[in-house]
């Protein structure tokens, strides 16, 4: 799917948990971090979905140069879902792209 048909998905539920998590995966590939900070602190689920949003919003603050921020949301993940913090994992089973899995990689080397 495409940016505008999150859009169009988010304008007819903006509670869409995997449309935010979508787009803001799209936002940050496109260099627009703070919107995908935006998007990501807006998924309101509790579970896996939940952990996905904050590995992206601490890489996408790391992006930003903002470490302790973005260490503090790092272990903020539960130790349930440490399989999030694998870049390869996150690439394989989540389908993250790559932009990512590289910046989540980056992000656990420093930590």
């Amino acid at each position: 799917m495409a940016l505008n048909d999150f859009n169009l998905a988010l304008q007819l539920n903006p509670l869409l948990s995997g449309a935010l998590l979508k787009r803001g995966s799209i936002y940050f590939e496109r260099g627009q971090y703070q919107r995908a900070i935006d998007d990501f602190k807006n998924v309101k689920d509790t579970g896996t979905l939940l952990t996905e949003s904050l590995i992206g919003e601490a890489i996408s603050y790391r992006v930003l140069g903002q470490r302790e921020l973005a260490y503090k949301i790092w272990n903020s993940v539960p130790n349930r879902d440490a399989n999030y913090r694998d870049p390869e994992w996150l690439k394989n089973k989540i389908g993250w792209p790559d932009s990512m899995t590289a910046a989540v990689q980056k992000l656990a080397a420093e930590i």
